[in-house]
């Protein structure tokens, strides 16, 4: 039985290979885990070129989506649901992850939801890790002149 979701979501231009020794060390901790390691945004070169690039919320949804099937696929093959829910996003990733914790919150009872087929999820958030990721505003590479000046 797996009571905690990690959700691991790459960034632009990654592939599922990126955040596969991130699973496997997790897993080694911790084995009362389920891991996605979200393949929404994957592809070939060029597919995933243009998968990533068409705005946070279109990838945000394709990872809802994949999450939601494969998610409600083991709660029915388990026949137990997971209580708590995890989000590791790199660079892009972050503001994925950022996104679909938006996305699937729900304020009422203080949870994540998933839903389908007659089956609801109440998921207990309980972290959220951006790696590398646009959102921690990070200073621009520019002289330090501009820099100080920008500040201004």
């Amino acid at each position: 039985m797996s009571e905690h979701v990690i959700v691991l979501a790459h960034g632009l231009q990654g592939i599922i290979r990126h955040m596969e020794y991130l699973a496997k060390c997790i897993k080694e901790e911790n084995n009362n885990i389920w891991i996605l390691n979200a393949s929404a945004n994957d592809g070939t070169r060029f597919e995933n070129w243009s998968s990533t690039r068409d705005g946070i919320d279109m990838g945000g949804e394709r990872i809802i989506r994949e999450l939601t099937t494969k998610l409600i696929a083991h709660v029915k093959e388990t026949n137990s649901k997971p209580k708590m829910i995890s989000f590791i996003g790199s660079s892009l990733g972050g503001l994925y992850c950022r996104y679909i914790m938006g996305r699937m919150y729900n304020s009422d009872c203080d949870r994540i939801i998933v839903q389908q087929d007659n089956i609801k999820i109440e998921l207990e958030l309980m972290n959220y890790v951006a790696l590398a990721s646009p959102l921690i505003s990070v200073r621009a590479l520019v002289p330090n002149w501009v820099y100080y000046s920008m500040k201004v």
